[in-house]
C-alpha cells in the first residue's frame, strides 16, 4: 500500500461506511417510495411537475426553485423513474459531504482531526436517514459544508475571495432554503477579527453584499411580478399557524394541533374576501403582520421558543420509518412542545423502546459530535485573544445561526447544516485529547510570518 493511500485510509472507510449506512436505509425503503416523502414533499414537486410540462413554473411563488428544478430535470430525464434516479443522487450528495467535512476539519487542524470528523459525519443517523428523502436538506447539508470549508479558509489566510465565494455560495443556497437569506449578511462579522486593512473590509463587504443581491434579486422580483409581492417565497407565511400555533399554546396552555387548527380555519374565513385578499401579496402580508403582533405581544415566550434545543435531537424516528418499524405523523411535536424530550418519546415509540438499544451506537456519535463540539468552544476559553474571537464568531455563524431561525418548529433534520461546523469542532477536539496534546485552529499565513519575522 503506498504511503499517500495509506495516509488517506482512515477518510476512505469513512466515505466507505457512509455509503454503506446511506444505503442500507434507501434500500430498506426503496420498495415504498412514498416513504422518502414528507408533507413538505408536494410543494416542490407541484413546482417541478409545472416547469417540466410547462417550461416555467408559472405562478407558483410557494417555495425557491432550486430544488423544484432539480426535481424536473430528473423528471425529463428519467421520465416514470425519476423518483428512484433522484433519490440515488441525493445519497451520493451525502456522501460528497462527509468528504468535504474531512476537507474543512484538516484547515482548521489537521487529517488526524478531518479523519475523525469524517467518521462522526458518516456514521451520523440525522444526515443518513435523511440522506434520500425528497427535501431540500441533504443538499443543503452540501452547501453548508463548502460555506464551512470556504470560512475556515478565510479565517486561516484572510484572503477575501474566500469571504466573497462563501457569500456567493450562501445567496445560491437562499435559493434551495430561504433560510440562508441573511448568512451572507451575518457572514460579514467575520470581517472584524480579519487581518487586513479597513478600507479593505469595507470593499469586501459591498462585494459581498452585492454578489448576495445579485443572485437572490431576480427570483424576489419574479415573484412579485407573480403578485406574491418582493419576496423569496410565500412559505415564510406559514410561520404564522406554525410558530405562531406554537406560542399560542404555551401561552394560553392548550396544545400546538389545535391552536392551528384555529389558525388556519380563521385565515380560511379571513382570506373569503377575495377584495381585501386578491392575490398571494395580500395573503402573504396578513399571515406576518399577524405573526409580528403575536410576538411582539408575548416576546418573552417567542425567544424562550426560539431558544429550541430539541432540533438537535437526533433523526431516530425518521431511520425507523425507512426501515418499516415505526410510522410518521403521530402528532409527536406536539407532545414535544407541551411535554418536553421523555414525554415525546414515550408517545413515538409506545411499547417499541427495544429499537432504541438496537440504534444505540448511532445515538452514540451523535452525543459524541455534540459534547467535543461543546468542549472544543469551551476549551477556546482559555485564552482572551483573537483565536477566542474566532472561535465564537465561527459557532454563532455556523451553528447557533442555524439552530436559532427555525424556532419552536423544531425537527432534527434541520440541524443538518450544523453537522459540518460540529462535526469538525468536535474532530479537533476528539484528537487534542487523543494525541496528549491540545490543538487549536491553525495561525494564519500572517501570523505565522510575523512570528518568523521575531
Amino acid at each position: 500500500m503506498g504511503e499517500a493511500l495509506k495516509k488517506r485510509l482512515p477518510l476512505l472507510l469513512a466515505l466507505c461506511a457512509s455509503a454503506l449506512l446511506r444505503a442500507g436505509v434507501t434500500l430498506a425503503a426503496l420498495f415504498d417510495m412514498g416513504r422518502f416523502c414528507r408533507p413538505d414533499t408536494a410543494g416542490y414537486l407541484d413546482m417541478a411537475r409545472k416547469l417540466c410540462a410547462d417550461g416555467d413554473f408559472g405562478g407558483l411563488t410557494g417555495r425557491v426553485p432550486v430544488f423544484p428544478a432539480l426535481c424536473a430535470f430528473f423528471m425529463h430525464i428519467f421520465q416514470d423513474n425519476w423518483m428512484i434516479y433522484l433519490v440515488w443522487f441525493l445519497v451520493a450528495v451525502s456522501v460528497v459531504t462527509v468528504f468535504f467535512i474531512w476537507k474543512s476539519t484538516c484547515i482548521l487542524a489537521d487529517e488526524r482531526a478531518g479523519s475523525i470528523a469524517a467518521w462522526l459525519a458518516a456514521l451520523n443517523i440525522t444526515a443518513a436517514a435523511n440522506a434520500p428523502m425528497l427535501l431540500t436538506d441533504t443538499l443543503f447539508g452540501l452547501v453548508s459544508a463548502v460555506e464551512t470549508l470556504l470560512i475556515f479558509k478565510f479565517t486561516r489566510d484572510w484572503k477575501v475571495r474566500y469571504l466573497i465565494v462563501c457569500c456567493v455560495i450562501a445567496a445560491a443556497g437562499a435559493l434551495l432554503r430561504p433560510v440562508n437569506l441573511l448568512f451572507p449578511l451575518c457572514a460579514l462579522a467575520l470581517l472584524i477579527p480579519a487581518k487586513i486593512p479597513w478600507k479593505k473590509r469595507a470593499i469586501t463587504a459591498f462585494f459581498c453584499c452585492f454578489a448576495a443581491a445579485f443572485i437572490v434579486t431576480p427570483w424576489m422580483m419574479r415573484n412579485a411580478f407573480c403578485g406574491a409581492g418582493f419576496t423569496i417565497d410565500t412559505n415564510t407565511g406559514a410561520m404564522y399557524h406554525q410558530n405562531g400555533a406554537m406560542l399560542l399554546a404555551e401561552v394560553k396552555k392548550t396544545d400546538f394541533e389545535t391552536e392551528k387548527a384555529n389558525l388556519i380555519s380563521e385565515m380560511q374565513q379571513e382570506f373569503s374576501d377575495r377584495g381585501r385578499y386578491p392575490d398571494e401579496r395580500s395573503r402573504e402580508a396578513y399571515r406576518i403582520k399577524n405573526y409580528r403582533k403575536l410576538i411582539l405581544a408575548h416576546p418573552f415566550v417567542w425567544l424562550k421558543q426560539q431558544l429550541n434545543f430539541s432540533t438537535l435531537i437526533p433523526d431516530a424516528p425518521t431511520f425507523l420509518e425507512l426501515f418499516g418499524a415505526t410510522s410518521p405523523n403521530r402528532g409527536t411535536m406536539g407532545v414535544l412542545a407541551r411535554d418536553g424530550v421523555f414525554a415525546a418519546t414515550k408517545h413515538y415509540f409506545g411499547n417499541k423502546y427495544w429499537l432504541i438499544f438496537l440504534i444505540l451506537p448511532l445515538l452514540l456519535v451523535s452525543l459524541v459530535t455534540a459534547a467535543g463540539a461543546s468542549l472544543y468552544i469551551l476549551c477556546a476559553f482559555r485564552k482572551f485573544d483573537r483565536g477566542l474571537v474566532v472561535t465564537l464568531l465561527l459557532f454563532a455563524l455556523l451553528i447557533w445561526y442555524y439552530l436559532f431561525l427555525p424556532g419552536a418548529i423544531s425537527a432534527p433534520r434541520y440541524h443538518i447544516p450544523v453537522l459540518p461546523c460540529a462535526c469538525a469542532f468536535a474532530g479537533c477536539f476528539i484528537s487534542s485529547i487523543t494525541s496528549g496534546g491540545t490543538k487549536s485552529q491553525k495561525p494564519s499565513k500572517s501570523s505565522k510570518s510575523s512570528q518568523d519575522g521575531k
